[in-house]
């Protein structure tokens, strides 16, 4: 793991993220402490493993320490953050970044439907292959919301609401949708959008949802992209969707030839789009459709 040996204190260990955060660096091999303001059952469940503390104190910092990850609601000026001054601090997604380095980043992006979309992908990824890794900032249920692993794959859930995802450079980027979410940290709409333009452009290849017409405008900085959706002009189509006894099938096609019949978890079309973003995840990662369909419906939502 890249940049994060021996002694980690993470400042806010009690968010999702920062939570999955130092389950990464844990299975890495470091030592991790941290702090948040207030007490919950994430913080319950982490000090089975890791030091941590309600409140921020310098004394929460341990004697020797290697590096400080801190979470994007952290003001500057927290005493933990200014503690550390003259040792590696670092803002949770540029560590996160930091710890993917080497690996095919999948990130996945968007004002809604990413966290499905991510741990949909990071099943197919980790069914598929047997091996990779994941992070995902909400709940993944029956599994842990986030993995190291090993081989190359990494699907991640990045978030924009401080605008540091602009500077991660993954493999594949997913982009589910824009919404009005942060658009005070990027001084209105307009340039949230430019944002994620920026985002694909920094990917080797993306997917972006067709049905989303903000979105694929945002894509028109690529010279090329894998589009999905219920559109007619997607490249990864679903047809026929049925959504029963809590679950959605579909057909998809794959440039207007048929890859496969779908199972997925979960009702409605918000689904089919998260299950088709994580097929065009896995597709552009070179897995064969016919191993990518099946996988799909072992899924859980």
């Amino acid at each position: 793991m890249n940049g994060f040996a021996g002694r980690v204190h993470l400042v806010g260990i009690g968010g999702e993220g920062m939570a999955a955060l130092a389950q990464l660096l844990r299975e890495g091999g470091a030592t991790v402490s941290g702090s948040d303001i207030r007490d919950s059952s994430r913080m319950v469940a982490l000090r089975a493993w890791a030091e941590v503390h309600v409140g921020h104190r310098v004394e929460n910092l341990p004697d020797r320490l290697d590096a400080l990850v801190y979470s994007s609601v952290i003001a500057p000026g927290n005493l933990e953050v200014q503690a550390a001054r003259g040792i590696p601090r670092w803002p949770r997604l540029p560590a996160l970044g930091a710890i993917a380095r080497g690996r095919d980043l999948v990130a996945v992006v968007g004002t809604h439907g990413k966290t499905t979309t991510a741990s949909w992908a990071a099943h197919l990824v980790t069914t598929v292959t047997g091996e990779g890794g994941y992070y995902v900032g909400g709940e993944v249920p029956g599994s842990p919301s986030a993995i190291l692993g090993r081989g190359k794959p990494f699907v991640a859930e990045i978030d924009e609401s401080d605008g540091r995802f602009i500077g991660l450079t993954p493999r594949v980027a997913v982009l589910t949708s824009v919404d009005t979410d942060h658009v005070r940290t990027y001084g209105g709409f307009a340039g949230l959008k430019r944002a994620f333009s920026a985002f694909l452009a920094r990917a080797e290849e993306c997917a972006v949802c067709a049905d989303d017409p903000v979105a694929l405008d945002a894509a028109l900085s690529r010279h090329r992209a894998l589009t999905f959706g219920f559109s007619p002009h997607a490249d990864l189509r679903a047809v026929g969707a049925e959504y029963r006894r809590g679950k959605t099938s579909f057909e998809v096609l794959l440039r207007g030839r048929k890859i496969g019949e779908v199972e997925a978890p979960g009702p409605g079309p918000h689904n089919v789009r998260n299950a088709l973003g994580a097929l065009a995840a896995g597709l552009l990662l070179d897995i064969p459709p016919r191993d990518l369909v099946p996988a799909l419906a072992t899924a859980t939502r």
